[in-house]
């Protein structure tokens, strides 16, 4: 077994404090918790993301709404307007579907949506067609072609 990269980051003022919470609570150490709450936000968001049903259409013009919104963070709360605004052609029947749709999700459904997409531009970048990345993914379980 290969050892993982280790990863280091600081925590700001908000995170740092709900990370000593935890860690109070137990005899662990700020990593071994900060690894454990990450696997199982990892574990929330690939179970979240198996309950929304997306077609092939959808996923796309998800993807595009990532790619030109900088900002993660704001992308979550303006979803529906950078839906909205997308310019992306031969998609126009499905974008009010999708709009509605998407203003009826949780806040950790769009961020598993949002991550799901940034998993997809990553892996477009690496290779395969189209219905094959979203196939790994798991936002096309039914193989549909886009």
């Amino acid at each position: 077994m290969t050892r993982s990269k280790l990863i280091t980051f600081g925590p700001g003022y908000g995170l740092h404090k709900a990370l000593e919470a935890r860690t109070a609570a137990t005899a662990r150490t700020a990593n071994a918790v900060a690894r454990r709450d990450l696997e199982r936000w990892y574990a929330v968001l690939e179970q979240v993301l198996r309950g929304i049903e997306l077609g092939p259409a959808e996923v796309l013009l998800l993807v595009e709404a990532v790619e030109k919104t900088p900002d993660r963070e704001v992308l979550v709360g303006t979803l529906t307007q950078v839906l909205e605004s997308s310019e992306m052609p031969g998609y126009g029947h499905v974008r009010p579907w999708l709009v509605t749709k998407s203003e009826l999700w949780s806040v950790v459904q769009r961020w598993a949506v949002v991550d799901a997409c940034e998993r997809y531009i990553i892996a477009e970048k690496e290779g395969g067609t189209t219905a094959d990345i979203l196939h790994r993914m798991g936002l096309n379980p039914y193989g549909i072609n886009p």
